[in-house]
């Protein structure tokens, strides 16, 4: 009988461990399943993050250079609310972000009159540097690479803008 005892406290202490492992086990493949899903998710919210900053990146420059043509009559307001846009989404402590943060204020004070000396074919050659440094931005491999964005992304080609541009009369 002592032998009885003996051989089903042994079993019963071998289910308690058995059971303490399992329960760690599936403890550990819930915790890493939660973080996967965590970490998935997060990379889906900065991955959309990133489309909406390039879209928005993208409609306001196209919203500057036009306001800013030489063809175009002045309309202050609207060019200093482009101008605040622009710079309110690129990071002047970044290289490419600070060259178009500086050539869309060199763009904002040429079309106010500010810089002397200047003509509509440098404006123009403004224009077309900011347009470089801005795709620059978008669609270079290295700021591909540190966005979540895919570098085969290109959902923008096909979009439609929100609203009309602001008019050139």
């Amino acid at each position: 009988m002592h032998e009885t005892i003996i051989a089903g406290s042994i079993t019963l202490l071998g289910v308690v461990i058995a059971a303490a492992f399992q329960m760690a086990a599936t403890r550990r493949a819930v915790r890493a399943s939660g973080e996967r899903l965590h970490q998935q998710l997060r990379s889906e919210f900065l991955r959309e993050q990133y489309t909406d900053w390039q879209t928005q990146l993208r409609l306001c420059m196209t919203d500057l250079i036009q306001l800013t043509d030489p063809d175009c009559p002045p309309n202050d307001r609207a060019t200093t609310k482009a101008v605040l846009k622009a710079q309110l989404l690129l990071d002047p402590g970044i290289g490419d972000h600070a060259t178009a943060n500086d050539l869309v204020n060199q763009i904002a004070l040429a079309r106010k009159g500010e810089s002397r000396g200047l003509d509509e074919v440098d404006l123009l050659r403004m224009h077309d540097a900011l347009v470089q440094a801005v795709r620059k931005i978008l669609f270079s491999p290295s700021n591909l690479e540190k966005s979540p964005a895919p570098a085969t992304s290109h959902a923008w080609a096909n979009a439609t803008p929100p609203g009309p541009p602001p008019a050139c009369v």
